[in-house]
Parts: structure tokens; C-alpha cells; sequence
């Protein structure tokens, strides 16, 4: 009777360990599953966020840029010549590296004719004498630079 007491202790314990293993295997598997469905759905959620900041991007230099070719088709109003919007760009140009090479060449060549033409705005308000318009045939020739840009710009 003693050895069937202990082969029963042995096999108790023996099985035990196994059950003990197998249920830690199993916890490690649901755990590894559970981790893998919460990263899917963050990678997904990071897709999405990333999808809809680029479209928020795009569509506030399309208004930026519509706002321009208003201001660059009426530019000057009596004297005073009205300076090009540059908030989108200065808010932005570090999160453009989304867009195709082509596109982002011509955006950066766009933003500066774009400060170009205010520089020359902003000389002939601090520098030239009112009334003048010794500036006037510059800021005339940049602004249909401008203008051109403005109007050929394209996200495609």
C-alpha cells in the first residue's frame, strides 16, 4: 500500500506541473494574442489619424492658396499693395514630407515667389516714399509670378 501512495502523490504532483505549464502556455498564447490585436488596432487608428491630418494639411494650403490668388488678382488698392498669406506654410512646412517630390518642389518654389513678392511689398512700405510707386513695376512683375504659381498649383 505504500507505493501506491506514493506512485498517487508523484503522479498528483506530476500532474500538477503539467497542468501548471500548460495553463501558463496558455495564458502566454492569450496574452501574445491579445497584444498583437491591441497593436493591429493602434497601427490602424495611427493610419487613419496620419490619413486625415495629411487631408487636413492639403485642404488648408488649397485655402491658403485660393485666399492668394484673390489677393494677387486685386494686389494693389490706391496706394498700398496688399501683402500674400504665408500662416498655412509657417504652420506646416515641417509636415510636408508626405507629398510627392514633384508637388513639394513646386510648393516650396510657390511659398518663395510668394515671399519674395512681400519682401518687396514690405521694402517699398518702410523704405519708399508714399505715393511714388518706384516699386511698383517690381511688385507688378512678382505678383503675376505669383499668380502663375498660384494658379498651376496642384496636389496630384
Amino acid at each position: 500500500m505504500p507505493e501506491s501512495w506514493i506512485i498517487s502523490l508523484i503522479s498528483g504532483l506530476i500532474g500538477a506541473v503539467i497542468g501548471g505549464i500548460l495553463s501558463y502556455l496558455g495564458a502566454i498564447q492569450a496574452t501574445n494574442r491579445n497584444i498583437e490585436a491591441t497593436l493591429k488596432l493602434e497601427n490602424e487608428r495611427l493610419s487613419r489619424d496620419k490619413a486625415i491630418k495629411h487631408k487636413t494639411i492639403k485642404l488648408a494650403f488649397s485655402n491658403e492658396i485660393k485666399q492668394n490668388l484673390k489677393i494677387s488678382q486685386n494686389w494693389q488698392i490706391n496706394y498700398a499693395k496688399a501683402l500674400l498669406a504665408t500662416n498655412t506654410w509657417n504652420l506646416y512646412k515641417g509636415e510636408v514630407d508626405f507629398l510627392k517630390p514633384d508637388v513639394l518642389t513646386n510648393l516650396i518654389n510657390m511659398y518663395s515667389e510668394i515671399e519674395r513678392y512681400n519682401s518687396l511689398v514690405i521694402y517699398e512700405r518702410e523704405r519708399v516714399s508714399m505715393g511714388h510707386g518706384a516699386m511698383d513695376v517690381a511688385i507688378q512683375n512678382q505678383v503675376k509670378v505669383v499668380e502663375d504659381l498660384l494658379t498651376k498649383f496642384n496636389f496630384s
